[in-house]
């Protein structure tokens, strides 16, 4: 209070210069509050530019997302592809089984050599479709950790930056806090995204597992079509030694005929398994 009472005792004395004081202490006061003003527009246009950097970076958090269901996808189908390739393996394994206990003189070779091949070449080409499938999940999962890490690092700079001016200032704070709940938003937005995806890939693999149940009814039939095979020639061998017992009898045509009508009546018991695999 003393020290007020003398200021204004100095300048009720010397009006003139007390009012150039006044004077030059308003000139100051209005050149500092014009320069915070400037610095304030620079603070606030700096702040903007990384507010809209921080929207993009945001997008690309989204496109992370979106590569990862569609990884998701590609290890579904790999999946059913490995499973069907399993089948047809063991389909290969049966049928070459089978060709080695037939005979050149009552089959034709030819028509399994075929088959044999036409299976061995579609799993060669499902093998070599598995080995892009692996080779675009790879790519897709560097390409995901090197945004994620990318998105992180980004994140982590700006809380930072943030963090550090909104120990400063009252904008800075409302900054930090603005940036914290997009922050949060995001997470939930791709926990959204990751559960939508699993849910596509659940959806994805329970048709794959529709389509083989219906596929193994085509299998079911191909077996039915080698039993019978394996009956019809258990019976011819029967009827062989029949022929050749009864041959100085004079009953070899009879039983040649009994023979063949038996074989044919087996033989064409299932219609369908032979337009679907060619033994017609």
């Amino acid at each position: 209070m003393a020290d007020v009472d003398e200021r204004w005792t100095t300048l009720l004395e010397n009006p003139e210069e007390g009012g150039e004081r006044l004077q030059k202490v308003l000139n100051e006061s209005a050149a500092k509050f014009e320069r915070l003003e400037g610095k304030w527009k620079a603070m606030r246009d700096e702040k903007m530019g990384k507010l809209q950097e921080l929207k993009e970076k945001y997008s690309s958090a989204l496109e992370i997302e979106n590569l990862r269901e569609k990884a998701q996808t590609v290890r579904g189908k790999r999946k059913a592809l490995i499973e069907e390739m399993q089948g047809k393996e063991q389909y290969i394994e049966k049928l070459k089984r089978r060709l080695e206990k037939l005979e050149s003189d009552d089959c034709n070779r030819g028509m399994f050599t075929k088959r044999i091949t036409e299976i061995v070449n579609n799993i060669r080409k499902q093998r070599e479709e598995m080995d892009k499938v692996n080779k675009d999940i790879l790519s897709l999962h560097k390409e995901i950790r090197w945004l994620s890490q990318a998105v992180q690092r980004t994140f982590g700079v700006i809380e930072e930056q943030l963090y550090r001016e909104a120990n400063q200032s009252y904008k800075g704070e409302r900054s930090y806090k603005l940036f914290s709940k997009i922050h949060a938003c995001c997470q939930k937005a791709m926990h959204c995204i990751e559960r939508s995806g699993q849910l596509a890939k659940n959806v994805e693999e329970l048709t794959d597992h529709a389509e083989i149940g219906r596929q193994s009814t085509v299998d079911t039939r191909l077996y039915q079509v080698l039993t019978d095979l394996e009956a019809v020639e258990a019976e011819k061998e029967r009827f062989k030694e029949k022929i050749k017992e009864n041959d100085a009898n004079g009953f070899k045509c009879d039983c040649e005929r009994t023979f063949f009508s038996y074989t044919e009546l087996l033989y064409y018991r299932h219609p369908d398994e032979e337009q679907i695999y060619g033994f017609a």
